[in-house]
């Protein structure tokens, strides 16, 4: 087993940090996406496993921009346009100037990364954590995200492959 040192930036600040060896990586990103999801599973040194949902963008929005997030928000945060990534995206129903056309001092909202770290104890915890559908409670779901990051690691793992096979989240694993 190889470990390393993983650090997982907060939303606020701080953020957590731990030693674990990757087990499973998946990503929606494409070149033409400017917001995409990614997934980290970790195996922790002390034991038990560490999920990293994340959000990606690379959208910012005008600093009195109307535009909110599904919990009544709004989008993004405080940041200067000189802090903006080159890959940054003006949002087309807000619709900021682009970068190049603002003073590098401007403020507008960029929807920077969002983690959830999620620690699981037991490998049922970890295909709890990946495949609980958050828009209806009780309700498990596996996107094709979620499959991919599970079969990999049920290949790597057998306690996960084990709590695979016994949860059905995921048909198409075969457990040897």
């Amino acid at each position: 087993m190889i470990m390393e040192r993983v650090r997982i930036e907060g939303r606020r600040g701080g953020g957590t940090e731990f030693m674990g060896e990757l087990i499973s990586s998946v990503t929606t990103h494409t070149p033409e996406r400017a917001r995409w999801f990614e997934m980290k599973l970790w195996e922790h040194e002390n034991g038990g496993w560490v999920v990293d949902r994340v959000s990606v963008s690379l959208i910012y929005h005008a600093s009195n921009t109307t535009c909110q997030r599904h919990n009544g928000l709004l989008m993004g945060s405080p940041t200067k346009v000189r802090e903006l990534p080159p890959e940054a995206e003006p949002c087309g129903a807000c619709d900021p100037p682009w970068p190049n056309e603002m003073n590098g001092e401007t403020l507008v909202r960029f929807e920077t990364p969002r983690h959830t770290v999620i620690h699981c104890p037991t490998a049922m915890d970890i295909i709890q954590a990946v495949t609980v559908d958050r828009t209806r409670p009780g309700t498990m779901f596996a996107s094709g995200p979620a499959t991919e990051l599970l079969t990999v690691a049920a290949g790597k793992d057998p306690l996960i492959a084990g709590a695979l096979a016994e949860s059905g989240a995921v048909s198409s694993v075969k457990v040897e």
